[in-house]
């Protein structure tokens, strides 16, 4: 019998990757009736990632009242598959959060996702993906490890976060210069929020004994890249890989006839992205 298997990542702001599977079902039954079709949702590790790996993995939607960026209560989604979180960061501290003229890095916090992580510990869960994209923060992850009881809970259980840059913490290519002004710095806030993020550089590597100033990644949404590996131990990966490794996709698609992948990028933008990683896996 043909199997077809189909691994399609979402049309941003129009359809689910859900959505986008089953309409490609649907047109291939109709060519060929009898084959047998594997829908599964997939993501780069950002927009859409909880809702792709909670449907794939047949997982469900839990909600939990949070600090966002500047300190007000929210209600941020996140997904839940036997005892794995799927939590995207932005649900709590991210940019739609906020109104354009409330963004402010200087004043943004991570603390609500601490907040977020600690309800999901409540519910019982001990493995973690975390996505980072999207953020309003560049506290260092600071906030996120002051949320009450974070570091007692959350120590000792498995963290992976979706990390698709190579941002070190400080420096000339770091948080505070790269994403600073996107999330409403000025110049002068820019230096203000790169002197902060040095002094935490110098927080962690006494609290932990890492350096995490040069290290890839660690200047992920704000410097949360590197408060997840120094004091939890994370492993930074990723997104379409930790999304991929997540579901078995190699073992999912061993033997099959037809292979459909859909993502609607040009070729410049596919590095890192569903098709290039998707292929890396046949």
């Amino acid at each position: 019998m043909r199997k077809i298997v189909i691994a399609s990542d979402s049309y941003k702001g129009c359809l689910s990757s859900s959505e986008v599977a089953w309409a490609m079902s649907k047109g291939i039954a109709e060519v060929y009736p009898d084959c047998q079709i594997v829908k599964l949702a997939v993501a780069d590790g950002g927009e859409g990632t909880v809702e792709a790996l909670v449907d794939t993995l047949g997982g469900h939607m839990e909600w939990a009242e949070v600090s966002d960026p500047l300190g007000r209560p929210v209600k941020a989604a996140y997904g839940v598959a036997g005892d794995l979180a799927i939590i995207e960061s932005a649900a709590a501290c991210g940019l739609t959060l906020l109104k354009r003229e409330e963004r402010n890095p200087l004043l943004a916090s991570t603390k609500g996702l601490g907040e977020l992580i600690l309800a999901a510990i409540e519910k019982g869960c001990k493995r973690f993906l975390i996505g980072l994209g999207g953020s309003a923060t560049n506290d260092g992850g600071m906030g996120m490890i002051s949320a009450e009881g974070f570091l007692e809970k959350a120590r000792g259980l498995e963290f992976t976060v979706a990390c698709d840059v190579d941002t070190p913490y400080i420096g000339e290519n770091g948080a505070s210069r790269v994403f600073g002004p996107q999330k409403g710095a000025s110049p002068e806030d820019v230096e203000i929020l790169e002197d902060r993020l040095r002094g935490y550089a110098s927080k962690i590597m006494e609290d932990t004994g890492i350096d995490v100033s040069d290290m890839p990644g660690a200047g992920a949404a704000g410097g949360l890249g590197g408060a997840f590996r120094a004091y939890l131990g994370a492993e930074l990966k990723r997104g379409v890989d930790l999304v991929l490794d997540q579901i078995r996709f190699d073992s999912i698609i061993d033997a099959l006839t037809t292979r459909l992948l859909r993502e609607r990028l040009p070729q410049a933008y596919w590095k890192g992205h569903i098709v290039t990683a998707s292929r890396s896996h046949w």
